[in-house]
């Protein structure tokens, strides 16, 4: 399943990382911060 998180905190990084382990393609969405959005994409 494909999933948009909005914010890529704490709390949308973690969850997007569990997805990911789950099999799931999360995509986040970060204005604020691109070096944070590039640290969670890696992870």
């Amino acid at each position: 399943m494909r999933i948009g998180i909005i914010g890529s905190g704490r709390i949308g990084a973690t969850v997007g990382r569990l997805w990911a382990g789950a099999g799931h393609e999360p995509m986040f969405s970060f204005s604020r911060d691109p070096a944070r959005l590039e640290a969670a994409a890696r992870s």
